[in-house]
């Protein structure tokens, strides 16, 4: 294509979420990751843009990977790479765009979606890195990984994951199906992540699987509890959600 006038451009982007208050615009801050991204996209076209993701991040959660949807109607031409590059330049150094593709025009980032996965990194023990904090969780040194890898597979499957999103959350049904749930090690470095692929995740659901877990691991709750809440009708809390930082958006397949 010589031109993107009339198009819908569907981006790549990453970021450290540690300084912002989640994905979403706020009526109170421009401090939100779509608020630095279409303000970079006024600067970079002149014109008013507004975008959709692929799904929210809370405030203090990262993305490996996040995909963003716009229309642009401009008389300004501006290719695929000047997309990349000049939003590069507009926005801050925590947040980045990694690549551009025009899309079809009734393409949707959230009703498309294939599959998402999530990481959350995380480390056992009293001391976490300086360098590391913002990114990887420290829980306390009585957690248990082995107790860990035998819940974890409770939840992989279809389920009503009722008791494990937010209250606050607007989504309709709270079925999901997880394809598979995985715990690494990463090198000799002492920092572990959980990996979960799924279907599609409701608000706080993964760091609330992870509370449950954390949960077992410390012999606070037991794979009867997890058992239960997913079988229950009724909101069933096991354990604390789970801060944020540790938490990434991956990856995304459509």
């Amino acid at each position: 294509m010589s031109n993107n006038k009339n198009k819908k451009i569907l981006l790549n982007i990453t970021y450290q979420g540690t300084a912002y208050k989640g994905w979403q615009k706020q009526s109170d801050t421009n401090m939100t990751v779509q608020s630095q991204l279409e303000l970079a996209l006024k600067k970079r076209s002149g014109q008013t843009i507004k975008t959709l993701a692929s799904g929210r991040t809370d405030a203090g959660v990262h993305a490996r990977m996040q995909a963003v949807s716009f229309d642009y109607y401009g008389d300004r031409v501006i290719g695929l790479e000047d997309w990349v590059t000049g939003l590069n330049v507009f926005l801050p150094e925590d947040i980045k765009v990694r690549s551009a593709q025009y899309v079809g025009e009734n393409f949707h980032p959230i009703a498309e979606v294939k599959q998402k996965s999530y990481r959350y990194f995380f480390k056992v023990g009293k001391k976490n890195n300086i360098f590391l904090r913002e990114c990887v969780t420290l829980f306390p040194d009585d957690v248990e990984i082995d107790l860990i890898k035998k819940a974890m597979q409770l939840f992989k499957g279809k389920h009503d994951f009722k008791s494990f999103q937010t209250s606050n959350d607007p989504q309709k049904t709270t079925q999901r199906e997880i394809f598979s749930i995985t715990l690494k090690k990463v090198g000799k470095s002492g920092i572990y992540y959980l990996e979960i692929i799924g279907s599609g995740f409701l608000k706080h659901m993964v760091r609330n699987i992870m509370g449950a877990l954390i949960a077992v691991a410390r012999r606070k709750a037991t794979q009867k509890d997890i058992r239960a809440a997913l079988k229950s009708t009724q909101k069933i809390k096991i354990g604390s959600t789970a801060p944020p930082e540790g938490l990434f958006l991956w990856d995304i397949l459509y």
